[in-house]
C-alpha cells in the first residue's frame, strides 16, 4: 500500500526537506507558546498548530522532491482543508463573539453561543469537503438528518426554546444581573441568568427560577431601568375638614424626613378623587433602593400617622350619624377635666412653675397640649429658633450635640418627667442641642402664647423665674462643656436671664 502512496523520491532532497520541517516547526511551536500568556490568543493556539504543521507536511513534500499517489495527495489536501477550518472558526467565532459583541457592543454573550456557531460552521464545512473534496453523494446524509433533526427537535422543544429565548435575552438586555424586575407577577432581583433560565431572589428572599421560553412570553417590567431611583406610589384617605393645602404640606414634610425618599424628584401630593366621607390623596415618592421600598413605605406611613395627629388631623373610617342623649355633652365635658386634671398634676412637678399660685397653674394647664412623635424621629434641631418648652410623658428621648461635620455627640437620655426648652419657652433662645426620640414619644407642650397671659398678668414672677433658669443653665452648661472638653464653663446671672424674659414677653 506504501508503494502506492509513494512512487519515487530522492534521498538528498529528501533528507534537506526533512531538516527544513524540523527546523521551521520548532521555530513555529516556540512561538505559539507565547499564545499562552494571552487568553484570547490561547484559544487559537491548537488550532493554529494543526494549520502550521499541515502547511509544514505540504511544504516537505514538495521541496522532497517526492512524488507521492493520488491517496496520499487527497489526505495531504483534506488535513490542510480540516486544519483551515479548524483555524477559521476559531478566529472567526474570537472576531464576532468577543470582539464585535463584548468590546465593541458591550454585550456580554452565553458561552453556549459561542458553541453554537462554531457547531454550525464545522458542521457546513464538514458537508463540503464531503461533496466537493472526496466527492460524496450528501443527499442521503441530509435527508437522513432532516428526518432526524426533525425527532430530536420535537423531543427537545423546551430545551431549544428555552436556548434561543436566552439568546435573545442576551442580545436585547432588557435586564442585567443586579436589576429589580417583575415577570408576569414574579417580582424578584436578577442573581443568575444562564442559556436555560433566570433565576430572581425574592423581598421574602426566596429563589424562584424561571425559564428563559416562559419569559419570553410575559411582560418585563424593569424596576432599575432607565434610572436607578424609583417612583413609589401611595393613596391615603383625610377627611373633608381639613383643607388640602393644609394636608399637602403635612405630607411633604413627612416625605422630607423619611429616610430613602429622595429630595429629587421631589414628591409629588395631589387630591385624587371624593369618596364617602374623606378625600383619597395620591402621594409619590422617590426612592434610590427597590430593595427597601417596601421598609421605605411602611417607615413614611408610621411616620405620616404622628405627624397627622400633631397636626390635629385625623384618619377617617366609616362613620354613621348618632344622635346622643344630653347626659352625653356632660360626659365629654368630664372626660376634657379629667385630661386638664391628669396635665396639671405633672405641671406641678416641675420646678420652673413653683412660683405659679393654684389659679395660674390652672391656666397654664388649659393651654398645654399633647403631642406624640415616632421613634426615630428628631422632635428639636439643634440651632433652630423657638418658643415652646416639653414635658415627657412617655417614652424615652437622647439629647446630643451636632457639628459642621455632622456627627453628634450624646449627651445624655432623658425620660418620663424630665423636661427641656424651658430657655426657648421663657427667652426664645435657639435650641441648644438635638433631641431625638428613642422610642414613640408623649409629650406636654407649651409655648409663648399659652404663657404671656400669666406673666402680664404677673410681671413678678419672672424674678422667680429667672433665678430657676439660671441655676438650670448652669448646671446644663456645665455638662455640655464636660462633653465637649471645655473646663472653663461662663455662668450667666438671674439678672441677666431676667432682663431676657421682659423683653421676650415685652414686660416693662
Amino acid at each position: 500500500m506504501f508503494s502506492d502512496l509513494l512512487v519515487q523520491y530522492n534521498p538528498n532532497a529528501f533528507l534537506l526537506a526533512l531538516l527544513t520541517f524540523l527546523v521551521l516547526g520548532s521555530l513555529a511551536l516556540l512561538l505559539l507558546r507565547l499564545f499562552r500568556h494571552k487568553p484570547l490568543l490561547a484559544e487559537l493556539r491548537a488550532p493554529s498548530t494543526l494549520f502550521v504543521f499541515a502547511l509544514l507536511l505540504a511544504l516537505f513534500f514538495r521541496q522532497s522532491s517526492l512524488i507521492i499517489g493520488p491517496r496520499l495527495h487527497l489526505v495531504l489536501k483534506v488535513l490542510i482543508l480540516i486544519a483551515s477550518t479548524f483555524l477559521g472558526v476559531k478566529i472567526l467565532k474570537i472576531a464576532l463573539i468577543d470582539f464585535f459583541l463584548a468590546h465593541w457592543k458591550g454585550v456580554k454573550p452565553p458561552a453556549i453561543l459561542g458553541n453554537l456557531l462554531s457547531f454550525f460552521l464545522y458542521l457546513l464545512s464538514f458537508f463540503f469537503i464531503l461533496h466537493y473534496i472526496l466527492e460524496v453523494n450528501v443527499t442521503p446524509i441530509l435527508a437522513t438528518s432532516a428526518v432526524l433533526t426533525v425527532v430530536i427537535g420535537l423531543a427537545l422543544q423546551d430545551i431549544l426554546g428555552n436556548l434561543f429565548s436566552g439568546l435573545a435575552l442576551h442580545v436585547e438586555k432588557p435586564f442585567e444581573v443586579g436589576d429589580w424586575v417583575s415577570v408576569g407577577e414574579q417580582l424578584g432581583k436578577v442573581a443568575e441568568m444562564n442559556w436555560r433560565s433566570i433565576k430572581l431572589l425574592t423581598l421574602e428572599d426566596d429563589f424562584v427560577v424561571i425559564p428563559n421560553g416562559s419569559i419570553s412570553k410575559e411582560t418585563i417590567v424593569n424596576h432599575s431601568r432607565p434610572e436607578g431611583w424609583h417612583a413609589r406610589v401611595v393613596k391615603v384617605g383625610l377627611p373633608y375638614e381639613f383643607p388640602p393645602n393644609k394636608v399637602r404640606e403635612v405630607i411633604q414634610e413627612t416625605a422630607r424626613h423619611t429616610k430613602g425618599i429622595l429630595g429629587e424628584p421631589p414628591p409629588r401630593i395631589r387630591p385624587l378623587q371624593y369618596k364617602d366621607f374623606l378625600i383619597e390623596y395620591e402621594v409619590r415618592f422617590w426612592v434610590s433602593d427597590y430593595s427597601q421600598i417596601t421598609k421605605t413605605e411602611g417607615e413614611f406611613l408610621s411616620l405620616l400617622w404622628y405627624r397627622l395627629d400633631r397636626a390635629g388631623i385625623y384618619i377617617p373610617f366609616p362613620t354613621q350619624h348618632l344622635y346622643l342623649h344630653p347626659y352625653s355633652q356632660r360626659i365629654r365635658e368630664d372626660r376634657k377635666s379629667r385630661a386638664t386634671e391628669e396635665i396639671l398634676e405633672s405641671l406641678r412637678r416641675i420646678e420652673i412653675f413653683s412660683p405659679l399660685n393654684g389659679s395660674e397653674m390652672e391656666r397654664v394647664a388649659a393651654q398645654v397640649r399633647v403631642e406624640r412623635f415616632s421613634r426615630g424621629e428628631t422632635v428639636l434641631y439643634q440651632g433652630d429658633p423657638g418658643d415652646s418648652f416639653f414635658v415627657i410623658e412617655e417614652g424615652e428621648v437622647e439629647v446630643n450635640l451636632g457639628d459642621i461635620k455632622g456627627d453628634h455627640r450624646v449627651l445624655t437620655r432623658l425620660g418620663k418627667g424630665n423636661i427641656f426648652g424651658e430657655m426657648s419657652l421663657l427667652t426664645g433662645a435657639a435650641r441648644s442641642a438635638n433631641i431625638v426620640a428613642l422610642t414613640d414619644c408623649e409629650f406636654l407642650i407649651l409655648d409663648k402664647k399659652g404663657f404671656q397671659d400669666i406673666l402680664t398678668g404677673n410681671p413678678t414672677i419672672a424674678h422667680s423665674l429667672s433665678e430657676i433658669l439660671a441655676k438650670r443653665k448652669l448646671e446644663q452648661d456645665q455638662e455640655m462643656a464636660k462633653h465637649r472638653g471645655k473646663g472653663v464653663v461662663i455662668e450667666e446671672s438671674s439678672r441677666s436671664i431676667l432682663e431676657k424674659i421682659k423683653a421676650f414677653f415685652g414686660l416693662a
